[in-house]
């Protein structure tokens, strides 16, 4: 690109007429209405909503649909025997429909015509997102042979003004073979003396305008649009007003040919315009991830790391739906940040939505899962978490139920017993070998999922009864009481069963965790007798030997 340009910032805006823009107009005229006093007419009053209505569509819509470029000295000639152009572009990320919308020129025409010209675009044309609409073309530089709707330009998707007449090549803007878009006066764009460039809707709102050299012909007005099929006629065209944009500098095929927006966003004076070729970047409407999970994973009254979204630039807010209770969706900057405390548990499937005329539809969506704190619930028998067992003796088997967890540790357990976790149940077996330490308070703590959650219990081992060796092995006379009596001493017996060997007149009784063996004996012998314990654990019983000595005898004197 050579020498200076000339730039100026792009703005949307509605106007029609001069000076003030539409809904700056209306608004004011709207609040001096009310402001008049009391007296109303119902008329006036069914006016309100849709005075409302127009204001709130003209100040906030349209600004989707932009002039790309402006071919106005594209070839080697000039005042129209060049090809020249206009192109539109959708800039937004939805179609965009065109229809009977008028692009007016304002200037001296190359014929020396100030009335300017007008061009309607035909009903029912939409441009898709971020394509581009093409009115004019490369004049006589085209390929021998080649038809405008298959001419190789560019690379961008486009649509051809002329493609529905099929005419050759030599479209420029000059021609009054333009019945496809409708001229009025055809004309051309005077790089000469300049003009003005209004882009209309179909009901003569503008929506943007460009002026070059010395801009806006007010011996222009009022013009008018042909009437065309769907679409009526704008007359008069009162003057638009001063540009919207303004671009000064002098232009010819050997240096500026034409103006283009450029990504900043500024029309700009350009030398190589080719048409349906992109000089801007269109609407922004990006949703990138920058930082944190976009489905994230975590526990309920945890804290969310942030998602953050970068968003682009044109959008103007986001909305973002589908979000557990305590965590919210922020917009700033152009950032989203996701952020806070789940109070709920669940699988939360959220959407960021952005918001501003050109980001429409735009949305990005995730999955937040919240789990809930892990539980434990004892599913066998009531009272088996609190049982009591004799060594060696397999306890009952205690289960639990949970959820959320994917395990579980275990302490506190006796030798020979041990829990286990398989699909959400756990389980302690086991025959516990050793008594020492009981009674066994268990811990069971679970594993992953959310919480520190615990359950315990109690196993009373008990050991095997025991009895110690007789206190004494007597040998005594018939009829002489035992003394000291016999004594066993035993540990986890509570009592003794049926003595059998005992002598006839001796008795064993228990007490105290003693066998007491006691009594005067009436028969003589060996007595080797047992004692079984009862109560405890274990089958043990007492054993010894009592010695009965007869009584001396004499016989008879011989």
């Amino acid at each position: 690109m050579h020498g200076h340009e000339n730039t100026y910032r792009l703005t949307n805006n509605c106007r029609r007429g001069g000076g003030m823009s539409l809904p700056k107009r209306l608004l004011s005229d709207f609040v001096r209405f009310m402001c008049q006093g009391l007296f109303i007419s119902s008329f006036q009053k069914r006016l309100i909503p849709f005075l409302l209505i127009f204001i709130f569509q003209c100040s906030s819509g349209w600004g989707q649909v932009v002039i790309n470029e402006l071919g106005i000295a594209p070839t080697g000639n000039t005042n129209g025997s060049g090809g020249e152009f206009i192109e539109l572009l959708n800039k937004s990320n939805a179609p965009a429909d065109i229809g009977c919308y008028v692009l007016l020129f304002s200037g001296t025409s190359g014929a020396g015509n100030p009335t300017g010209w007008t061009v309607t675009i035909p009903s029912g044309t939409t441009i898709g997102a971020g394509e581009f609409y093409l009115i004019g073309g490369l004049g006589r530089q085209s390929p021998v042979g080649q038809t405008w709707t298959n001419l190789p330009v560019g690379g961008t998707p486009w649509v051809n003004a002329y493609g529905a007449n099929g005419r050759a090549v030599d479209l420029d803007l000059s021609t009054t073979n333009n019945t496809a878009v409708n001229s009025t006066n055809p004309g051309n764009f005077n790089d000469g003396t300049g003009g003005q460039l209004t882009l209309l809707n179909s009901s003569g709102i503008v929506i943007t305008s460009i002026a070059f050299k010395n801009g806006n012909n007010a011996g222009s007005y009022p013009a008018f649009s042909n009437a065309s099929p769907g679409c009526s006629p704008l007359s008069p065209i009162n003057n638009p007003g001063p540009p919207i944009n303004y671009v000064s500098g002098s232009f010819s095929s050997s240096g500026y040919n034409g103006i283009s927006l450029s990504p900043s966003g500024l029309y700009k004076t350009n030398a190589s315009l080719t048409p349906g070729l992109a000089n801007i970047v269109l609407a922004d409407c990006s949703i990138t991830l920058a930082s944190g999970a976009a489905s994230p994973t975590l526990c309920i009254n945890n804290t969310l790391t942030p998602i953050v979204y970068n968003i682009g630039s044109d959008a103007t807010g986001a909305d973002v739906t589908g979000l557990p209770n305590g965590v919210n969706g922020t917009f700033a900057n152009n950032v989203v940040t996701i952020g806070g405390t789940p109070t709920e548990s669940g699988t939360f499937s959220y959407t960021v939505t952005l918001t501003g005329s050109s980001c429409t539809n735009v949305s990005v969506s995730g999955t937040i899962t919240v789990n809930p704190v892990n539980t434990i619930t004892l599913s066998s028998a009531a009272g088996t978490d609190a049982q009591s067992v004799c060594i060696n003796t397999a306890i009952t088997n205690i289960t639990y139920a949970t959820t959320g967890a994917t395990g579980a540790s275990f302490s506190g357990l006796p030798a020979g017993v041990s829990g286990s976790f398989n699909a959400g149940v756990v389980t302690i077996s086991g025959t516990p070998t050793a008594a020492t330490g009981s009674p066994f308070n268990y811990s069971i703590l679970l594993t992953g999922g959310c919480g520190s959650v615990n359950a315990t219990g109690t196993i009373t081992v008990t050991a095997a009864n025991t009895v110690g060796a007789a206190s004494s092995t007597p040998t005594l006379c018939i009829n002489t009481a035992l003394a000291p009596n016999i004594t066993h001493t035993t540990t986890g017996a509570t009592g003794i069963g049926a003595a059998t060997g005992l002598p006839a007149g001796v008795t064993a009784a228990w007490a105290s965790n003693t066998i007491t063996i006691s009594g005067t004996p009436t028969a003589s012998g060996t007595f080797n007798y047992t004692i079984p314990l009862t109560g405890g654990c274990g089958s043990v019983n007492a054993t010894g030997t009592i010695t009965v000595t007869a009584a001396n005898t004499v016989g008879a004197a011989s």
